[in-house]
């Protein structure tokens, strides 16, 4: 599967926040044949975004261990330590692509610090 479709689908998966809808591969496989030409069975679908909200999980427990002191008044990306971040989920998954682990990484610290 294109690397492209895989950063979509990831994207839309941590963008959800708890469980996913019950119809969410049914849509993704739409969106997925309409923006990318790919046909893409739910099932497959579903394997991945649950592999995704794993590495979120993961990724979220493990954030508070990077985090710097603060710089200013209010929370900043900068006071994360980025690169020992996605190192570590980098080896929690080694299977995974370095570009996934940084999108899904990069909604972490939206999420989880800034937000």
């Amino acid at each position: 599967m294109d690397k492209d479709i895989l950063l979509d689908l990831a994207t839309e998966t941590v963008r959800r926040y708890g469980e996913l809808p019950s119809d969410f591969a049914e849509k993704m496989a739409k969106r997925i044949r309409r923006k990318f030409a790919f046909k893409v069975e739910p099932e497959k679908i579903n394997s991945l975004a649950f592999h995704y909200k794993e590495i979120y999980r993961a990724g979220a427990v493990t954030l508070k261990d990077y985090l710097n002191p603060p710089k200013g008044k209010y929370s900043a990306p900068g006071d994360v330590d980025f690169e020992n971040f996605l190192c570590n989920l980098a080896k929690k998954f080694p299977e995974d692509d370095f570009d996934i682990l940084q999108k899904i990484g990069g909604c972490i610290i939206y999420y989880e610090y800034l937000r």
